[in-house]
């Protein structure tokens, strides 16, 4: 089943954001002007979904949305997506999708290079709310906090 909707970047681009899922398979995406700007795949393993790769576009090349630059030979424009939040975005949307699906815990699984605890990957994960450990860089998912006092009648 996919599922999609428009969302601004910090800009103003507007973005498609589609998501899909393939029996254990958990695609993320987000598209403009026709072009892949991030995206973020993972797999549901038992209780966890495992992140196993997510990229944010530095250079995407795009057809030139202004028609009097189209006209006189600026054909395509190249955007950067990154330090835009977008990154940032696909993680609250998978962590959101973990927790609507009971999923207890988050983690990537990625070679041992790219998550060393000093790196700027990890440093990224850990602003996230991710914690490090050897080969992996893990997040325990906390069921929402159930209040049934507004349901009750007042006294």
């Amino acid at each position: 089943m996919k599922r999609e909707k428009l969302i601004h970047d910090r800009h103003g681009r507007i973005l498609k954001f589609s998501q899909e899922r393939c029996d254990e398979l958990v695609y993320f995406k987000l598209d403009h002007a026709g072009a892949c700007a991030a995206y973020a795949h993972g797999r549901i393993d038992g209780a966890v979904l495992v992140i196993t790769d997510l990229f944010v576009e530095s250079n995407c090349v795009i057809r030139q949305p202004d028609f009097l630059k189209r006209l006189f030979g600026q054909k395509t424009s190249a955007i950067n997506f990154q330090n835009q939040g977008i990154g940032s975005q696909l993680v609250i949307t998978m962590i959101t999708y973990a927790r609507s699906k009971g999923l207890m815990r988050i983690e990537n699984r990625w070679p041992e290079n790219d998550v060393r605890r000093d790196s700027p990957l990890a440093q990224w994960f850990q602003k996230r709310g991710f914690k490090a450990d050897e080969a992996s860089m893990k997040m325990d998912l906390k069921a929402p906090a159930h209040d049934d006092s507004k349901y009750m009648p007042k006294p």
